[in-house]
Parts: C-alpha cells; structure tokens; sequence
C-alpha cells in the first residue's frame, strides 16, 4: 500500500500541472487565425455580357481613275465574296470599296481583381454583319453628273449577308472609384488579342488587335453591375487585291450586367 502511494501522488501531481497547460494551448488549437485581406492575390471574380452595336469599317477603298491611266492586266481586279471576279467596264465602274457594314455584337468577359480598382480580363466577343462592295458608276447619260455609288441589284454591287467576327484576348482595367459622381463610376481599360474576319465563301482574314475601352457602372447591392461600354478595336485587314493590309478600327457602344463573386473569406 505505501509502495502504491508515491505512484498515485505522482500521477496526481503530473494531472494538476497538465490542467493549466491544456487550457492555455486548446483556443491555438481551435481558433485559427485571421489572414489579412492584403494576403490574398484574388480579392473578387466578376462575370459578364454584355450586348450593343459594333461600328464595322471600310478595308478597301480605291481612288478613282484618272483619263489617262493605263491599267495592266489583273491590275484592276476586284474579288466578289463568292471568289470570282467583277467583269466590269474600267471606263464606267472605278473605286471599288468594300466595307463591313454596322451590326449587332455580343461578348462577355471575366474579370479577376487583383485589388479592388484593379482587375486583369478574359474577353470573348461576336459581332454579325453584312460585307458590301460598291463602285462609283459613270453613267455616260449623264456626262454632266457625279458619278454614283452602285445599289443593291445593280451590276457593280456585291455582298455578303453571313459576316462575322470573332474576337478574343486578355485585357487590364482601372476603375477610378475616387471620381464618383451620384454612384456612377468612371473605368478604363485596354487589351490585345485575336480577331477572325469570316465571310461565306472566302478565307478568313485574321490579325492581332488592340483595343481601348471606357464607361461608367452603376452598383446594386453586393452581387449586380450594371455598366455601359465604348471601345475602339484596331487592326490590320488582309484583302485579296493588294498584298498588303489596310488599318481599321471598329467601334462599340454596348450595354453590360456583371455578377460579383466574393472570394474574401467571411
């Protein structure tokens, strides 16, 4: 019995000092600490579409004619958007002009804010139009007139209703909450990426654009984004009668609705 008592008053003395011990680290074990929200590279997700009109371009456009032009053969070649060419009189038809003619856009994009000003994008859109070509008409009629662009069902005309171009890339945007006026805030952005020029019957024309944009957006509650778009695409257009590419821009004027997604733990 006595040889059991140290042995009980030992167990006894290490239970009394392991109490306060446990105590003291069990809340480091259960709580976690908080990270700051600085720790986090992605504060917040945003997705979305956006819909409005793009402006289309003219990619080719030929001066006139003069009286005493000479014309090599296959110079004066103009393609139609089926791949034959015009068999027009030079005389009477002269610079051709060919031009994707305005039309509606769709896109969308997703946004990833490193900050909450800040945000790097993914950006994906479509717009749907018709490619028209025209000539200028010198009715010998009508010597004493200007010449006239050709109409729809006359000889010197041609188009394509089933264009489209697809464009997409990745962008940087900025929104300039410090200057907001009656809950609009101003934003900016650019981006660069890929454009496809898709006729019926031709070959795509492809090219590398860059692109600046702007607007306003209006908040509603935690989660919704309304927002206007403007912005100017520039790229080069490839066309089939001249070895080079012409510089064009198509402009936007859309109307979007975002949805926010929080990724701050609460």
């Amino acid at each position: 019995m006595l040889r059991r008592f140290p042995l009980a008053l030992l167990c006894a003395t290490l239970l009394c000092l392991a109490t306060p011990l446990a105590a003291q680290t069990e809340p480091a074990a259960t709580e976690q600490e908080e990270v700051p929200e600085a720790n986090y590279s992605l504060k917040k997700v945003a997705l979305q579409l956006y819909g409005g009109v793009f402006s289309g371009a003219t990619f080719l456009q030929l001066p006139p004619l003069e009286e005493r032009t000479f014309l090599a053969e296959g110079e004066n070649n103009v393609f139609k958007y089926d791949g034959t060419l015009f068999n027009l009189d030079p005389n009477l038809y002269s610079a051709p002009e060919k031009t994707i003619e305005s039309g509606p856009i769709l896109g969308g994009q997703i946004q990833f804010y490193a900050s909450e000003d800040f945000h790097f994008d993914l950006q994906l859109a479509v717009a749907s139009s018709k490619a028209v070509t025209t000539f200028l008409y010198d009715d010998p009629r009508t010597l004493e007139e200007d010449p006239v662009r050709t109409e729809p069902g006359s000889e010197g005309y041609d188009e394509d209703p089933s264009f489209k171009s697809l464009m997409g890339g990745i962008g940087l945007g900025y929104e300039a909450r410090v200057l907001q006026v009656s809950g609009l805030v101003p934003y900016i952005g650019c981006s660069f990426g890929g454009v496809i020029n898709r006729f019926s019957q031709l070959e795509d024309k492809t090219a590398l654009y860059f692109n600046i944009s702007g607007g306003f957006y209006r908040q509603f509650g935690q989660s919704l984004r309304l927002s206007t778009l403007f912005s100017a695409t520039m790229f080069s257009f490839a066309r089939e009668e001249l070895t080079y590419g012409k510089q064009v821009t198509y402009g936007t004027a859309a109307i979007g609705l975002s949805y926010m997604i929080d990724m701050l733990p609460h």
